[in-house]
């Protein structure tokens, strides 16, 4: 929904790279595009224009790993860092690929299926996650379906940080307060 909304309105990558360079952000600030966006941009230009506008790191939901050569270079020559995704379905060979290839941290997708906003976290999670540090010591984030501070809190000490994209964007369409609903979510990291 927020794809859509922002397109009918004009968004555009050259666009969101403008609008990011005329802020500064004291944390890092980690972009999430679909490849086909980026398409249109050879990625030597697209990580330069990115790391000028502030911006640190890159998740492409859908670049595999094995398609990434070009996309892993140019990242790595801008300083930029490219994020791969691991699934619960991942083989051991597979998380250690994703690993050798990741920059900055992996996103661990804490559930099968589509992300969105979910009331409960899958009980084998903390088994999931301890499977991939067996194999990486690269940072580890959790996301899909992070939707509440106490699922947060729960996965404190398991995870090095967390993803939450769904339940904002469902914040943002209800009308609620934003800004109290990240200070939440941001203070269960620290609790």
């Amino acid at each position: 929904h927020a794809s859509q909304v922002a397109l009918d309105n004009g968004a555009r990558l050259p666009n969101i790279l403008d609008a990011l360079r005329s802020v500064r952000v004291a944390q890092p600030l980690v972009a999430m595009s679909y490849l086909n966006p980026l398409l249109a941009h050879p990625p030597a230009k697209l990580f330069i224009d990115m790391r000028e506008a502030g911006v640190t790191g890159l998740i492409v939901p859908d670049l595999p790993p094995e398609e990434s050569d070009e996309w892993l270079s140019a990242a790595r020559d801008a300083g930029v860092a490219l994020v791969f995704l691991v699934a619960p379905t991942s083989s051991p060979e597979r998380v250690q690929r994703i690993a050798d290839r990741s920059d900055g941290f992996i996103y661990y997708v804490s559930v099968t299926g589509t992300t969105g906003v979910r009331r409960a976290l899958p009980d084998d999670l903390p088994q999931s996650l301890r499977r991939v540090r067996d194999i990486t010591d690269t940072p580890l984030v959790v996301g899909f379906g992070i939707s509440e501070p106490e699922q947060i809190q729960s996965l404190r000490g398991q995870a090095d940080g967390v993803v939450v994209g769904s339940r904002i964007v469902e914040a943002v369409r209800r009308g609620e307060d934003v800004a109290n609903l990240i200070t939440q979510l941001k203070n269960a990291t620290r609790r």
